[in-house]
């Protein structure tokens, strides 16, 4: 909202896994398998939404990122794109 707000065109994530929302989130972004078809579908989306994105927001409630989040901030700097941090 605060993005928003501020006049930025947001991305937002289409599956809160950690969340589960909405229900069947968290089995369709991993669920500790990153070898699914759906999986990895959703993890060159995150790529095309990264290159779409003039900096990225990597938002984590205890400081924690996966395997899949440190390679998207890894593909993002690597393109050149700012990264923040933003935690609750």
């Amino acid at each position: 909202m605060e993005e928003t707000l501020a006049g930025n065109i947001v991305i937002p994530m289409g599956l809160y896994g950690h969340a589960d929302y909405p229900p069947g989130a968290k089995a369709a972004t991993n669920d500790g398998d990153e070898s699914t078809a759906v999986k990895q579908m959703l993890d060159r989306l995150h790529y095309q939404k990264i290159d779409l994105a003039d900096e990225i927001i990597v938002v984590s409630e205890d400081g924690y990122f996966g395997n899949s989040t440190r390679r998207e901030i890894a593909y993002a700097q690597a393109q050149g794109k700012r990264v923040r941090y933003w935690q609750n």
